[in-house]
């Protein structure tokens, strides 16, 4: 407060920080103030210092307030806002040159945040600041809730925007990078057709879908054949079988590159293999397992039931 003067809040709901417009001498900050109990990364930032500005937002400072109690970062701002507005600006579905420009952006940044160890892991159009308009300049911001890896395989929280994460985010395993590239192919699915795939389905919903339906049902509405085929391989729903950096700089080079192949996801068997039914973040197959969560459960059962009637009664 001594050193800056306050312009704006901005809306923070639900976030683990609060953040603000703040001017000083030096020009126009964002400032995030993360809550008591929450800090962020430590080897991330030190990390993200490290990140070629092409691709991050600017680090300018980051500390803890004794007298507060709580960690700040002060970032650069990006006075043309992020690729939300920008789509909002545009009127929902953008170019598909346009598109190619937002692709390239993203495919050089989070390249170039994993090259440094880093998983994002909160992609979204929220997240993607525009530096830049003509040319179109983007860069990541919000590491939160990112992690400084060195190992292939572990675990992480659930903290998610659950739009945007992977089908493994259910059971909280990921595979190193691979979060970030389904979330990549959602964001392009968005900007392709105008609106997420997953429509505005609560969070009961998307799960249901993440590990009960075809992934290829999430790019219906891309009509654009080589677009479609992008966004397939990065919707893979096995880490294993997702397309990432490498295949991503194929299409970009030519589309129709034979040696670019989407792997077809096998169907369950029906006979053999009920999906499961999503309940308070656990996945239920029979209908006498679900009726126990619900008489444990029955407040939330009784909200489930006014919200999600018709899905819940098709796998009924």
């Amino acid at each position: 407060a001594r050193r800056f003067t306050l312009e704006r809040e901005f809306d923070a709901a639900g976030s683990e920080a609060d953040a603000f417009l703040v001017r000083s001498d030096a020009g126009r900050l964002f400032a995030k103030v993360y809550r008591k109990g929450a800090a962020p990364n430590s080897e991330v930032l030190e990390r993200l210092n490290r990140a070629a500005p092409a691709h991050v937002i600017r680090l300018v400072e980051a500390g803890y307030s004794e007298s507060d109690g709580c960690h700040y970062e002060l970032l650069e701002y990006a006075e043309h806002g992020t690729l939300a507005d920008l789509v909002r600006n545009e009127g929902n579905a953008l170019p598909v040159e346009l598109v190619r420009h937002v692709l390239v952006e993203l495919h050089e940044a989070i390249r170039h945040v994993h090259s440094l160890g880093i998983e994002h892991r909160d992609i979204k159009p929220d997240n993607i600041l525009v530096r830049a308009r003509d040319p179109l300049d983007l860069v990541l911001t919000d590491f939160g809730i990112s992690s400084a890896t060195n190992e292939t395989h572990r675990f992480t929280s659930r903290h998610r925007t659950v739009r945007y994460s992977p089908p493994e985010a259910l059971s909280g395993a990921l595979h190193r990078t691979r979060w970030d590239y389904w979330s990549l192919g959602i964001v392009l699915v968005e900007l392709l057709t105008g609106e997420n795939p997953f429509g505005i389905s609560s969070e009961q919903v998307v799960n249901q879908r993440l590990v009960s339906y075809p992934t290829d049902e999430l790019v219906e509405g891309v009509k654009d054949a080589a677009w479609r085929k992008l966004c397939r391989g990065l919707l893979r729903r096995s880490p294993e079988q997702r397309w990432a950096a490498d295949e991503i700089e194929k299409w970009l080079r030519r589309p129709d590159d034979p040696s670019l192949i989407v792997p077809s996801e096998a169907a369950a068997d029906s006979t053999t293999q009920v999906p499961p039914y999503m309940f308070l973040g656990r996945a239920y197959r029979s209908v006498g397992d679900l009726a126990q969560a619900f008489g444990a459960n029955w407040a939330a059962a009784l909200k489930l039931w006014k919200t999600e009637q018709p899905a819940l009664i098709r796998w009924l």
